[in-house]
């Protein structure tokens, strides 16, 4: 068994000046480029900009750590926003949901579970990723 693992940590202000709302009410391309139509749906839940941009910030930054788990980061190998996916599990919990390059990275990496936490205080959100894997190539230490 081998354990990967990632995290960051994004801004909350910086995320709230990424998401504000067109002229017209739309979303800025930054939100669809890089977000899913669930994590969108999820994190517009509140009325409130401010719960809004926690919110996105938070799966922002599980996008990260989960790619930094996968040992690609974000938009290399081919690996884009919206093949990573925050969800949440019945009681409310954070999970991912992987596709594209990024299934087929775990997938080479043998992964068997991906963990993931999202926390937030103040003007930081942060996440961090674990990542099981079967395989069991033994690196010196």
């Amino acid at each position: 068994m081998r354990i990967y693992c990632g995290t960051d940590i994004v801004l909350v202000k910086r995320m709230a000046s990424n998401i504000a709302p067109k002229e017209d009410g739309s979303l800025p391309s930054f939100v669809t480029r890089c977000f899913t139509d669930k994590e969108i749906e999820y994190c517009m839940r509140s009325s409130n900009l401010d719960k809004r941009a926690e919110s996105f910030a938070g799966r922002f930054a599980t996008k990260e750590a989960v790619a930094k788990a996968l040992g690609t980061g974000v938009m290399t190998m081919g690996i884009g926003f919206t093949d990573i996916e925050t969800i949440n599990d019945e009681s409310g919990a954070p999970k991912v949901k992987l596709y594209g390059k990024a299934r087929s990275k775990a997938q080479e990496l043998k992964a068997v579970s991906i963990s993931v936490s999202i926390s937030h205080d103040g003007d930081y959100a942060v996440s961090y990723c674990t990542i099981l894997s079967e395989d069991s190539e033994d690196e010196p230490v």
